[in-house]
Formats: C-alpha cells, sequence, structure tokens
C-alpha cells in the first residue's frame, strides 16, 4: 500500500498562532488519513515533487512517498506509536 506523507501547513500557522499543539502531518493512505506528530520510516522512502505545480487533491505538491511499513505517534509526547503496513 501507498502512503504519502504531507505537512499540513495551515496547521502549524495555526498552531502558532493560537498555542496550540494539533498534530502537523497526514498520512495518506488507500484506507483513509491519520493524522499524526510523528513518523518514523521504517525502510527507503522517496522525497516527490509534483510537476508543474499539480499535486494532491489535498494541495500538497510535495510530499514524501513509501509502500513500506512506517511507524507513527498520534498522541503527543508519551504517546505510543503504531505501525501502517
Amino acid at each position: 500500500m501507498i502512503k504519502r506523507v504531507t505537512v499540513n501547513r495551515n496547521v502549524v500557522a495555526s498552531n502558532k498562532k493560537h498555542g496550540t499543539n494539533k498534530p502537523v502531518l497526514s498520512v495518506q493512505t488507500s484506507k483513509g488519513v491519520t493524522k499524526c506528530y510523528n513518523v518514523v520510516f521504517e525502510h527507503a522512502h522517496l522525497i516527490q515533487k509534483a510537476p508543474h505545480e499539480k499535486g494532491l487533491p489535498c494541495g500538497a505538491t510535495i510530499w514524501i512517498q513509501t509502500t513500506d511499513p512506517i511507524l507513527v505517534r498520534t498522541e503527543p509526547e508519551d504517546g505510543e506509536y503504531y505501525r501502517i503496513d
């Protein structure tokens, strides 16, 4: 399964403006989107840039893509990691 990791820049800006700590990363798969704080890549991955500013449906023009399993943390600081195959 392909996994695409993007940074939600609007959440980064909102966190800075309001002093909040919402997850700024999204992992997109065919099963849906997971919002998270950290992503651990177990193996190789590809940093992708869309040609001619055509990107993903979410608007991202640069993302990290892998078919290998990854670990994500959906809770801040002491949250546990779980695996997305």
